[in-house]
């Protein structure tokens, strides 16, 4: 007498075959149709596995070359430059030395002291007491804020 068990299709092996199941099946739904749909149905769970086992192999190299984002641990494409997760930089972005050959940068030591708070004073007091006084004089009572004194909505 036939058990239930021969007549029933083994649903993790079904599961395992199934591309909105098996991530692996998904990333290659393309070869997975191919394969599904060129094979006689008796012979497509079989293909399916091989072509599984095939996906498995060839993504094994791939492994090495994924690139982990630091801040969500995503696994991303060595092409991408920002994680497909989270939009996280993958690869530090590096200053580029020298990036055009037309100019050069030359570094000057500063003499006098660096903090703002201690600098001298500008030579030309008169000049910056001039534009002071130019700057208020454009201002008229229009650009001023109006002042109205304190509003309060109260809700009940």
């Amino acid at each position: 007498m036939p058990k239930l068990s021969d007549r029933t299709p083994d649903t993790s092996l079904q599961s395992e075959l199934n591309p909105l199941t098996n991530p692996a099946l998904e990333r290659n739904l393309g070869r997975w149709a191919q394969v599904y749909f060129s094979n006689p149905p008796g012979k497509r769970e079989r293909a399916v596995s091989k072509l599984l086992q095939e996906i498995k192999r060839e993504s094994f190299g791939e492994l090495a070359d994924e690139i982990i984002c630091p801040a969500c641990q995503h696994k991303n494409s060595p092409s991408y430059k920002f994680c497909g997760r989270c939009g996280g930089a993958l690869k530090p972005v590096l200053p580029t030395s020298n990036a055009n050959p037309h100019f050069t940068t030359i570094r000057v030591p500063v003499e006098g002291p660096r903090d703002p708070a201690q600098a001298p004073l500008p030579q030309f007091e008169n000049d910056l007491q001039w534009l002071r006084d130019k700057t208020f004089r454009s201002m008229d009572a229009s650009d001023a804020p109006e002042w109205k004194g304190w509003k309060y909505l109260v809700g009940g």
